[in-house]
């Protein structure tokens, strides 16, 4: 019967016969062979994923479109207009699309409608463009009179105030 080393090996033919075999050359053909499609693989795969990503670019790019340019005192000064999708005393939700993919700008607004008196917490969407504002129906008796004061908020103001 044959033996086998780490090197190479020897096969028993069914005639008895020992027949050496060098692992190596068996092997390293397949291996470079699998590397090989491996690479293929993942090249392809990065290329997809580069796709992926300019593609989400140009839409962010394509729905920021006219809202590109607009401050945290546009959006606020524009919010007793917006979709008032939630009104609850004491909890207000509201839809804009001058928020949307707005990361920044959202955060933005966020900190200076969070400053307000008597704002306990806000909640901002960039994904969907929606606000949510948890406050203090004794300080806002209405959702008009809560849009009226976040509209009359400067980005610049709103730090001196007591909360």
């Amino acid at each position: 019967m044959g033996a086998s080393s780490v090197s190479g090996a020897v096969v028993d033919a069914p005639s008895g016969v020992n027949i050496p075999i060098n692992i190596e050359s068996v092997t390293q053909p397949v291996a470079d062979t699998s590397r090989r499609v491996f690479q293929r693989a993942s090249d392809g795969a990065h290329w997809y994923v580069e796709q992926w990503e300019d593609l989400f670019a140009e839409a962010r790019h394509a729905a920021l479109g006219a809202n590109a340019h607009l401050g945290v005192a546009d959006v606020l000064a524009a919010l007793p207009s917006a979709k008032i999708v939630s009104d609850i005393s004491g909890r207000l939700r509201v839809r804009t699309k001058s928020l949307k993919w707005q990361d920044q700008l959202a955060a933005q607004c966020s900190q200076v409608i969070g400053a307000l008196p008597g704002i306990r917490q806000v909640d901002i969407s960039a994904l969907t463009g929606s606000i949510l504002v948890h406050y203090d129906p004794a300080s806002y008796p209405s959702s008009a009179a809560l849009l009226e004061a976040v509209a009359g908020a400067q980005p610049g103001t709103v730090d001196s105030w007591a909360v």
